[in-house]
């Protein structure tokens, strides 16, 4: 009945953002692009591999719950020839991935691409090493915050939800603004 995945759907809320990522930074073609009047948003049709990748950019889309487990798509995962390689070349666009690791199941190697924290209210480096204790502290988790980017850099070496993540930091006297 069923033998290949056609197309995977994604909503982004931020065109230029989104375009950028999925465009110019990991290389997908644009084999379509409507802007759709009558709901105010775009669909971008990407090519991946045989499949497409349907980039809906809608404004002020509500933000779905981001853990894990929850309902729903639990993460993408593309089929290189190389991860390292791949590693690399993300890393020398300016995309943070995790460390290359060794799936327990399968022997293969996979990362993830880290986490960015946006944080608003750090003043200072006592702010930001109040936000770095707190992360830090979270098992599995591994974070640099930065004063100037306003952001905290954070690697998973266990499933830790976003939501987890948020509450810490707001625990720790600051906002989480924006997950990359």
């Amino acid at each position: 009945m069923f033998d290949t995945i056609h197309h995977i759907a994604i909503i982004g809320s931020d065109y230029e953002k989104s375009k950028h990522f999925y465009v110019d930074l990991l290389g997908f073609k644009v084999i379509r692009e409507n802007y759709r009047k009558e709901r105010d948003d775009y669909k971008i049709d990407l090519v991946c591999g045989p499949q497409e990748i349907e980039l809906f950019i809608i404004k002020n889309a509500p933000a779905r719950v981001n853990y894990p487990e929850a309902l729903g798509l639990r993460h993408l995962a593309f089929k290189v020839e190389s991860v390292d390689d791949t590693v690399k070349e993300l890393n020398g666009k300016g995309i943070e991935t995790e460390p290359v690791r060794l799936d327990d199941y399968t022997g293969k190697k996979m990362t993830f691409l880290k986490k960015v924290l946006k944080i608003e209210g750090m003043m200072c480096n006592h702010c930001t090493g109040r936000v770095e204790k707190a992360l830090n502290d979270l098992d599995g988790v591994t974070a640099e915050v930065s004063l100037e980017g306003k952001s905290a850099t954070v690697t998973l070496s266990k499933d830790v939800s976003d939501e987890t993540l948020v509450q810490t930091v707001t625990d720790a006297g600051y906002e989480v603004v924006d997950i990359q």
